[in-house]
């Protein structure tokens, strides 16, 4: 009888483990393993089993040191789940992104919760015009005086309320951008930044080739994560802005390959 209470109990604290675990990656993106282990007074070994357990649920991705959040081919969250989603972390990457605007440049912004934040921190001071597929991202910077606002026009996707299709790159191909800032679904030294979305990475390509200068931004979950379609190779990328929580050993590979990277 005793055996059955002890393993009845250690079922109920594995989901509470479980639970916080999750809780934790929702609101940070990233977990240390043995930062939690200490944190609530268990095994490192503990935690990493949950890991393997969770992983196996398809839950999170175990990385080295502790896991991410799970993003599988096709259901990656939409516009409004992500924008829920380590906000905090996103705001100082934004306010970062924000420095490097130029003065009165033609500026092309992508879609994305990331992006939508530069759009909401975005500099009222540089006299800039502002093109972008995203809808999100034009009305908030319709709010904010100082800056023309365009969108590339096409057909609008519901999941994530931007512009896409033939119309959206054919308006592209006559741009000439100073900057452009892109979100991402994943970025690697293996793939460069990477999207899930066939039409969106379409779309993402044409602002790479329509700017002089290519600025990724993307928090620290999706560092070291690779999906569906690469948009820009390392050598096109000049600047990735992440969050301080992203996996130190990926960051080296990727500035070893010559992108320079700002941490918030």
């Amino acid at each position: 009888m005793a055996r059955k209470v002890r393993k009845d109990a250690s079922s109920a604290f594995a989901v509470e483990r479980h639970t916080l675990i999750l809780e934790r990656l929702k609101s940070e993106g990233r977990l240390a393993a043995a930062a939690l282990a200490e944190e609530i007074g268990t095994s490192t070994e503990t935690i990493r089993r949950d890991l393997i357990a969770l992983e196996q649920a398809g839950s999170l991705r175990r990385v080295h040191g502790g896991a991410v959040l799970e993003s599988r081919r096709g259901d990656v969250p939409d516009v409004h789940q992500r924008g829920s989603l380590m906000t905090n972390e996103k705001a100082a990457i934004a306010r970062l992104a924000a420095s490097q605007v130029p003065v009165a440049a033609l500026v092309l912004i992508d879609s994305g919760t990331t992006t939508h934040a530069l759009a909401e921190a975005y500099p009222v001071d540089r006299g800039t015009t502002v093109v972008t597929p995203s809808l999100p991202v034009a009305t908030t910077l319709l709010k904010r005086p100082g800056s023309r606002v365009h969108t590339l026009g096409g057909e609008v996707s519901p999941r994530t309320w931007s512009e896409g299709g033939s119309w959206t790159l054919r308006a592209l191909q006559g741009l000439r951008a100073e900057v452009v800032f892109l979100g991402c679904s994943g970025f690697s030294a293996g793939l460069g930044a990477t999207t899930s979305d066939e039409v969106d990475g379409d779309v993402k390509r044409g602002m790479v080739a329509a700017a002089r200068r290519v600025v990724v931004l993307a928090d620290s979950s999706k560092i070291g994560s690779q999906h569906l379609m690469t948009f820009a190779e390392l050598d096109q990328i000049d600047l990735l802005i992440t969050g301080r929580r992203a996996d130190p050993r990926e960051l080296q590979l990727i500035s070893d390959a010559g992108v320079e990277i700002q941490t918030a």
